[in-house]
């Protein structure tokens, strides 16, 4: 099992851009969501593999969001205590795609090899993201 614990705020990905070249339109990424990109995988980089994992893999992507400094004493304590879950911005799907496309080709061969994915959001004092991954052996299939 790989553990990898990223000390940034986790941040959705955003939708992608779109340009118009006479007849021709052409997506592309912000300059934000690049940014974002370059600063995960700079993190990531320490935690690589050697080779990129060529098996069946389960991911455990938990998002560990700031708690509003607007939120009172007794809203925050429950937060923290996992009373309170974020249901606010950024979405579930878009944090996993944010973290799963830097992984993508440098811990495993193609995101085809995910059989099993989890994610969750919580509220802490000290935003991270907390990434597992674990290979699936022939019992588990």
């Amino acid at each position: 099992m790989i553990k990898i614990v990223l000390p940034i705020p986790p941040t959705g990905q955003q939708r992608p851009r779109f340009t118009r070249i006479g007849r021709f339109h052409k997506a592309y990424k912000s300059n934000k969501q690049k940014a974002e990109e370059s600063k995960i995988m700079l993190l990531l980089y320490q935690y690589r593999p050697k080779q990129p994992l060529n098996e069946a893999l389960n991911v455990q992507i938990d998002a560990f969001l700031p708690i509003p400094q607007s939120w009172p004493k007794w809203k925050k304590k429950a937060a923290l205590n996992g009373e309170i879950r974020p249901t606010k911005k950024p979405d579930i799907d878009n944090l996993a795609k944010q973290v799963l496309d830097c992984m993508n080709q440098v811990f495993w061969q193609d995101d085809r090899q995910i059989v099993g994915l989890m994610v969750r959001k919580f509220y802490a004092m000290d935003p991270r993201w907390e990434i597992h991954i674990k290979k699936i052996t022939e019992e588990e299939l």
